[in-house]
């Protein structure tokens, strides 16, 4: 009984010794592919369309590119308009010196008035007489008259339109009304110059204003 126990002990003692030793070579002893490399991964090659990952730790370099040269816009300048053409100067007329010349007037007794102022002179070998009449007052109003001023010239007469006007102040005026111009008689000719007023003036009726004198 004794041998059997003693046995199984030295049994259990080399199986302890086998499994020992097992373990020792085990870790002793390197893999089989432990001195091998370990194979790279392949990596699928990219699609041609799609630009290759950078291997890792690589620094992306950016592409040179051209500097971009930022240019001022070109001004189109504005057109240079043409110059105005200078009209041409209007020639004024030479006067023509008078021959003979005078003044005559009305009287009626009131601030408004007849003024003629006449002339003579020759032009184009033809001897022209020209009166300027004149309404001299102080406020007035008169509307439109037509053929209401006759300058009569010897036996020889012609009428001219007043046109209407109107003065409101204080101090005595002239209104130019109208301008005659005729063939000058001889020097000394009775002349006159009739208005047809048809109003009153300062409380005065006054139907028509005549200005009497000489002409030529």
């Amino acid at each position: 009984m004794r041998r059997s126990i003693n046995t199984l002990m030295l049994i259990l003692v080399l199986v302890v010794v086998i499994v020992l030793a097992s373990i020792f070579i085990l870790r002793g002893k390197p893999a089989e592919d432990s001195g091998k490399a370990d194979a790279p991964a392949i990596t699928a090659a990219p699609p041609r369309d799609t630009d290759a990952p950078d291997p890792a730790g690589a620094v992306e370099t950016p592409a040179a590119t051209a500097p971009i040269v930022t240019r001022e816009p070109i001004q189109t300048p504005a057109p240079t308009p043409a110059p105005a053409p200078t009209p041409a100067p209007t020639p004024k007329p030479t006067p023509i010196p008078a021959e003979s010349e005078g003044t005559f007037r009305s009287d009626t007794g009131t601030g408004l008035n007849l003024r003629v102022d006449w002339k003579t002179y020759t032009t184009g070998g033809q001897r022209k007489l020209q009166a300027d009449v004149y309404i001299v007052s102080y406020s007035i109003f008169t509307s439109y008259q037509w053929k209401s001023i006759t300058l009569t010239v010897g036996d020889k007469a012609w009428s001219a339109d007043c046109s209407g006007f109107s003065y409101e102040g204080k101090d005595q005026i002239s209104t130019k009304a109208a301008t005659f111009t005729v063939d000058a008689p001889p020097a000394g000719t009775p002349a006159s110059v009739e208005w047809y007023y048809g109003g009153s003036y300062s409380g005065k009726d006054l139907t028509y204003i005549t200005a009497n004198g000489t002409v030529g």
